[in-house]
């Protein structure tokens, strides 16, 4: 036993203590230690001096180093990278003949694990305490005893497993062979080889308990397939994931001699991993976890509950055959059919049932990828501009699922906006009771919210962040302990709370328990709840309808935001009501592919999670990629739209002419028209509007000294400035003479539209081709006035302010019926 150093006891207390026993001698004070118990200390010195020199300590120790030699007997000196693998649970001391018998096994020939000379020392222990050191040799040669063929194995395995995840069609999808794999997958091969490296640099005077971090990292996957090792569920495994790469690819295609090789040289290792390293390195393990002897053909059945605990696993952790407590060489899993590309495999995103919401998301965000989502494209540089994703999920690779799910679960949030002013009825739960339906989705609603904001943006996208800062720092932080284990805590929230049908090949840690709704649960919800609505809304029509009061009422969003305005505005141009029915029944079908998604085994999400966790900036790169080049949604709208208006315009009912020839805005009739639906909204809803009128200052003089086609030109391009610059889908834009121009700004106050003037203003004098000055003014809608009336005064304010210095804005105040330049308005500022 290592002696204990000397008590330091405080200043003065020594001194105190001699006064109370008197004279007192060094023979005498060694007597009293015999007789009493205890220790002769040291006194402490002053505190500030002891601070002094422990900062100098701290500088000049070498905090890198890992094995340090001491003066004395050689002893190794291990430092705070050990403490973590020392502080696992230690088996009780083996008995004297058990230590004994432990030892000449391990100094055996075809082991190594001990030299024959510690071992005969160990005969001595029962009377002279003998350390027990690990045989260098076996150290020195551990690539070559055991981390060269696991290393082959899992790289094998892992190259398979990738192949495999580029081809949806052809995915393994037995949860066995999954389970199986992932284990093999996820084997610590990168951490293993740095401490083995570390070890090798000093290999003399290492303890067995020195070599326990290693142990643990090295065997843990065996013993979680120790059931199933001496079977054929891990060859089957291996030769079916062969099979599905192989169908997954053309018959002389480039990677077809990759995967033969890489399945070759699986089968190879495995064979030696699971026979021969499992019993090379049985004594190192039984020294280090088990307090008895156990021979090698018995000691995995024997030492069982020792070994489990050693390694921090349960019974769970260990693999078994599906539906068997324990395997038996004649059982076998049942075998899955592969089916090849050519066949025609049916696409579970194809079904009838999604066909309709896949046609909303198209309508609604044309370009965006929906016909190829089992291919994972990106959707991030597309919806960011619109929904404003939390402050991380640039980093969600595409690949990962979680990245279309956010999407999707994002989009329905905004949705989910408009139920708040719908009233609904009652539905008959799966119990049988009858429940209040808005009760229903306001909590499904507020569990959706919490988990984005909480367990999303709080948990997830926040280690992901510290992830990525941490591999910024350190390039090997993904094959670090604690690397591991931040990536295992992302899977596995993954696993816990939105994909319930992925296969882990690791343990769950502990910390992954938080009091959030679980997302596939609260999809399969609120697809029940939106069924019942769903079936009565499509059912013929004057049916009663007991889900929801006044379906047909107009949908309201208590704030309106960039999804619910394109909503409303696809509803518009494709002809349909933009009713409460409407938006109850295009949110069940979109929820309709999120819910498929998530809970589906057949899902492209599923059955592993990706190898991906985070965004890189390249093919082999480990750099994280924070910054996303973005795209801008409004370019596939216009396309898109304008598609629709022209192949599905009704006849010319629609009066044309409300349309201006030259520049595609609308004319002064046109205008008209929607200025009267804004009062007619006004004086329902109490929500006032603007007018912005756009004058081109000058204009006859310029078309007078340059000819008409080049005021034309100026013509289009102030269009096309107005058009670029105002809130898309939102404001409307219109000539109404040769060059005046009028936005219609609807749900507008003055503040508001002065900010989109001052932008508009600056837009005209950065666009460098156009050489006309402009002036806009600014109206405000007041309750008595007409449509001719607020025509009237936007255009009187545009050419009030032409007549103002540059800014050339003008505003109107009905409540003193005047024009007032802006700096009267806002001050000089």
């Amino acid at each position: 036993m290592a002696k204990r150093p000397p008590e330091r006891y405080n200043p003065g207390e020594l001194q105190r203590t001699r006064a109370n026993l008197g004279e007192l001698s060094g023979e005498d004070a060694g007597r009293m230690m015999k007789l009493l118990g205890g220790e002769i200390g040291v006194e402490r010195t002053d505190g500030l001096i002891e601070d002094k020199y422990k900062k100098l300590q701290d500088l000049n120790r070498r905090k890198s180093d890992r094995i340090v030699y001491s003066s004395g007997a050689g002893e190794v000196v291990r430092t705070e990278a050990y403490t973590a693998s020392e502080a696992s649970p230690r088996p009780a001391a083996p008995r004297y003949l058990d230590r004994v018998r432990m030892n000449f096994v391990a100094a055996r020939q075809e082991y190594g694990v001990m030299t024959l000379s510690r071992a005969f020392a160990s005969l001595f222990s029962f009377m002279l305490p003998v350390e027990e050191y690990v045989n260098p040799r076996f150290v020195l040669k551990g690539d070559e005893i055991f981390f060269g063929h696991i290393e082959r194995l899992v790289l094998s395995v892992r190259a398979l497993l990738s192949i495999n995840q580029r081809y949806p069609i052809n995915r393994i999808h037995n949860a066995f062979f999954i389970q199986i794999l992932s284990v093999l997958k996820n084997w610590d091969i990168e951490w293993i080889h740095r401490e083995l490296t570390y070890l090798q640099i000093a290999p003399r005077h290492l303890t067995f308990r020195h070599c326990g971090a290693l142990t643990r990292k090295l065997l843990a996957p065996l013993v979680m397939l120790l059931d199933i090792a001496q079977g054929s569920a891990v060859p089957q495994a291996l030769k079916h994931l062969y099979d599905l790469d192989i169908v997954s690819l053309p018959a002389r295609h480039r990677d077809i001699q990759k995967i033969k090789d890489y399945y070759s040289q699986a089968t190879t290792e495995y064979e030696y991993v699971f026979n021969v390293v499992s019993r090379r390195c049985y004594p190192l393990l039984m020294k280090l976890a088990c307090s008895a002897y156990s021979p090698v053909d018995m000691f995995y059945m024997q030492q069982r509950a020792q070994i489990l605990l050693f390694f921090e696993l349960s019974e769970e952790d260990v693999l078994q055959l599906p539906g068997k407590p324990q395997i038996r060489e004649a059982e076998e899993p049942e075998e899955v059919e592969v089916v090849p590309a050519a066949a025609g495999h049916i696409r579970l995103l194809e079904a009838p049932a999604l066909r309709k919401g896949f046609e909303i998301l198209e309508r609604l965000f044309p370009g965006a990828g929906w016909n190829s989502l089992e291919d994972f494209p990106d959707l991030y540089p597309y919806f960011q501009p619109l929904i404003g994703f939390p402050r991380g999920f640039e980093l969600v690779p595409p690949e990962n699922s979680l990245h279309q799910t956010i999407v999707l679960a994002s989009i329905l949030q905004e949705l989910f906006r408009g139920f708040r002013t719908i009233e609904f009825g009652f539905i008959q739960t799966t119990t049988g009771e009858n429940k209040q339906l808005g009760r229903i989705l306001d909590l499904i609603a507020d569990s959706w919210r919490v988990f984005i904001d909480e367990l999303i943006a709080g948990h997830y996208l926040g280690t992901l962040y510290e992830y990525c800062r941490n591999v910024e720092k350190n390039p090997h932080f993904n094959n670090s302990i604690y690397g591991s284990k931040q990536r295992d805590y992302l899977d596995w929230l993954g696993k816990i709370y939105v994909f319930p049908h992925l296969v882990m090949g690791r343990p769950r840690p502990p910390e992954t328990v938080y009091p959030v709704g679980k997302l596939y649960e609260l999809t399969a919800e609120l697809r029940y709840a939106l069924s019942a609505v769903a079936g009565e809304l499509a059912g013929p029509d004057g049916a009663d309808i007991k889900t929801v009061k006044k379906p047909h009422s107009e949908m309201v969003f208590e704030i309106d935001n960039e999804i619910s305005r394109r909503f409303k505005h696809v509803l518009k141009i494709y002809g349909e009501e933009t009713s409460n029915a409407h938006l109850l029944l295009y949110t069940y079908s979109i929820l309709l592919i999120l819910d498929t998604l998530l809970n589906e085994p057949g899902s492209h999400f599923y059955p592993y999670p990706s190898e991906r966790i985070y965004r890189n900036e390249g093919e082999g790169s480990t750099v994280p990629m924070y910054s996303v080049p973005l795209v801008d949604p409004a370019r596939y709208f216009r396309e898109a739209d304008r598609s629709v208006q022209l192949s599905e315009a009704p006849p010319p009912s629609r009066e044309p002419e409300i349309k201006d020839n030259l520049t595609d805005l609308f004319n002064t009739e046109g205008l008209a028209r929607l200025v009267d639906a804004q009062f007619e909204s006004y004086r329902k809803k109490k929500v006032p509007f603007v007018i912005l009128s756009v004058l081109l200052t000058g204009f006859a003089e310029y078309c007078e000294k340059l000819g008409e086609e080049a005021g034309v030109a100026q013509l289009k391009r102030a269009s096309e400035i107005i058009t670029s610059t105002i809130r898309e889908y939102r404001d409307t834009p219109a000539r109404i003479a040769d060059s005046l121009f009028m936005v219609l700004l609807p749900e507008t106050v003055r503040d508001e539209a002065v900010h989109l003037a001052i932008r508009l203003f600056l837009a005209f004098q950065e666009f460098e081709k156009l050489k006309i000055p402009v002036s806009i003014g600014i109206v405000q809608s007041e309750r008595t006035w007409g449509r001719e009336k607020i025509m009237k005064t936007a255009r009187q304010a545009a050419g009030k302010a032409a007549d103002l210095p540059s800014p050339s804005l003008c505003l109107y105040d009905a409540k003193q019926n005047s024009f007032k330049a802006l700096s009267e308005i806002y001050g000089s500022d």
